[in-house]
């Protein structure tokens, strides 16, 4: 019986544990960016809070995350607009508007080179999950930021 006992046990705590940030399915908008949506999952599964996994059950929610670079002449930067978005999953797998959102933005020097840029991106992504995440989970309830 001891044999059995142990698979049992790690059966059942892989349904027990909370999802992490991997298990989202999240639909992303790149516009004129290096950033990939591979690097868009390792920054969810970094930022996301556990609790807001279960408050949040992937089965009825799903995540946007919008990354669109611009380059003003005049303003001699480049400019990455992010926006994380939660959004009421319907049966047939597409996503109604967001319910919360969460913007900010990453200021890069001029042709800033792809690594460094998907980097940075990652990173502020990563932040951005978090303090999405916490927030939500502290009000329960989806929450809105706009731009600090």
């Amino acid at each position: 019986m001891n044999k059995l006992f142990l698979p049992i046990l790690l059966l059942l705590s892989a349904f027990l544990v909370p999802a992490q940030g991997a298990d989202w399915d999240a639909r992303t908008t790149r516009i004129n960016t290096a950033v990939t949506d591979a690097d868009i999952q390792m920054a969810l599964t970094q930022g996301i809070d556990p609790e807001f996994v279960r408050l949040f059950p992937i089965r009825q929610y799903g995540i946007h995350v919008l990354v669109d670079r611009h380059t003003p002449a005049q303003f001699g930067k480049e400019i990455v607009y992010l926006s994380l978005g939660l959004c009421h999953r319907q049966p047939n797998g597409t996503y109604e508007l967001a319910e919360g959102r969460y913007s900010d933005l990453v200021l890069l020097p001029l042709n800033t080179p792809p690594d460094v840029q998907r980097q940075a991106v990652g990173q502020k992504l990563a932040a951005i999950a978090a303090a999405f995440s916490q927030g939500m989970v502290q009000q329960k309830r989806p929450v809105t930021s706009q731009l600090r």
